[in-house]
This record gives C-alpha cells, sequence and structure tokens, in this order.
C-alpha cells in the first residue's frame, strides 16, 4: 500500500503543485508543434519524390533494383498516391523488396503500434471511467475528487492517495504487460521462421557466400596463406568451400 500511494502521489496535482500541473494547453501546444513538424515533412518528401534529381538521390532502388521496388508508375506520382500501392502488399512481398533487416524495423513499427492499440483502448474503456466517475459532488466514496485541471481528471492524479480505484491501474499494468509478452513472443516466433528461410534460401541480389562465412581462431602457422587454410578445409569439407 505504501508504494502504490507513492505511485500515485506522482502523479496527483493540486493548487499549490503548478509544476506537476500539466494541463490541456501543454497538450494542445505539443499537438500543434510536432504536427506542423509532420506537415513540413510530408510536404518535403512529397516534393522531393516528384523531382527525378531528388530521386536519384534519395530512392536510388528506382534504379538499381527496379525490380524490388513497389510499381510507383507515374499515376502514383500525385500527392500521396504511393500509400495505396504500398499498403495493399503482403508480408512476403515486402520482405522480398526491401530485405529482412529493413522488413524487421518495419514490422517492430507495426509491433509498437498493434501494442500502443490495445493500451489507448484499456485506457478508455476502463481506466479513463475509473478515473473519473464520481458519486456526486467532491470527495466520494470511491474516492475520486474535482480537480480544478480538467486535464487532470483524466488521470491518476484524480484518485485520493487511499482510493481503492488506484489498484484498477496495477491490474491494467499487468494485463497491458500480458498482452505486450504475447505480442512480441508471437512476433519472435515468426522472426525465427524468416531468418531460417533466409538462411536457406539467401537474397537474390547478395552472393551466397556472406551465409557461409565464418571467423577462424588460432590457426596454425603452416595454415596461415589463403591457398594452405583453403586446402585444408576443402579436405574437411569437399565440394562445400566457397
Amino acid at each position: 500500500d505504501k508504494s502504490l500511494s507513492c505511485s500515485v502521489n506522482a502523479f496527483n496535482s493540486s493548487k499549490e503543485d503548478d509544476e506537476v500541473n500539466v494541463g490541456w494547453p501543454s497538450v494542445g501546444g505539443s499537438f500543434g508543434t510536432y504536427g506542423f513538424i509532420l506537415v513540413v515533412l510530408v510536404a518535403v518528401f512529397e516534393i522531393a519524390r516528384n523531382v527525378d534529381f531528388a530521386r536519384m538521390v534519395f530512392a536510388t532502388r528506382l534504379g538499381s533494383l527496379p525490380n524490388r521496388t513497389p510499381d510507383l508508375t507515374s499515376k502514383s506520382r500525385g500527392f500521396m498516391k504511393w500509400v495505396k500501392p504500398i499498403m495493399t502488399m503482403d508480408d512476403d512481398e515486402v520482405r522480398r523488396m526491401v530485405g529482412l533487416d529493413a522488413f524487421v524495423m518495419l514490422r517492430f513499427v507495426q509491433i509498437c503500434m498493434k501494442t500502443t492499440s490495445w493500451m489507448l483502448a484499456g485506457g478508455i474503456i476502463i481506466l479513463l471511467p475509473v478515473y473519473t466517475l464520481r458519486v456526486g459532488e467532491g470527495h466520494d466514496e470511491f474516492g475520486a475528487w474535482n480537480a480544478d485541471d480538467d486535464f487532470s481528471i483524466l488521470t491518476l492524479g484524480n484518485l485520493r492517495n487511499d482510493s481503492p480505484r488506484t489498484w484498477a491501474a496495477v491490474v491494467m499494468f499487468w494485463v497491458y504487460n500480458i498482452i505486450t509478452m504475447r505480442i512480441w513472443d508471437e512476433e519472435w516466433n515468426n522472426f525465427v521462421q524468416w531468418r531460417r528461410a533466409f538462411l536457406r534460401e539467401g537474397d537474390p541480389d547478395v552472393s551466397l557466400q556472406s551465409l557461409y562465412t565464418v571467423m577462424v581462431e588460432n590457426v596454425p602457422t603452416q595454415l596461415r596463406s589463403d591457398l594452405a587454410l583453403y586446402n585444408h578445409f576443402e579436405a574437411c569439407f569437399p565440394g562445400e568451400v566457397f
């Protein structure tokens, strides 16, 4: 109970403690700032991708690996016209085009979105009513109180330290952890399959030698030359040395 009370204190806001009183103006300011940055970056990207020089610099795969790039013809050069071709591609096609490393990075972003979506749903459906629901005015029997700041009403800071409702945050914490671990466990199993397929099949634009390269240490003096070391391993593994 003491540790739970300490965690609630960290979120509690009051008239005397304006430093932790974030408020809607701060939230709105953050959305406005990052929204502006998003608009600027999207505009720069849309302009650059329609300029041939910029495409040569920032999209070299279009020229070097046309068979491993989406079919972005002249029809897709309009504003945000690239979204539909990309979103309609399945995972296998994306992995073939970008390679395993880049594909895993994209999957990481996708998994983060999936995880936070669960958290958002749980927060809106369960935690938000727990933090805001009142019976009567002021202090009720559940421990919620009418904070002066409207934003604090939506957070754990809207609960008194001794409120039994704080246990809802603890329960949801473990629910979030279980769901997150389950999602990442499934993703790990998928990655193992993709990695094994890559080791078996390789990459069509990368030499197979990269899949069979090993580092040899403590090589005897008589084998410290390319020819001697090659002959040694060729004798041990006939026909399997690149």
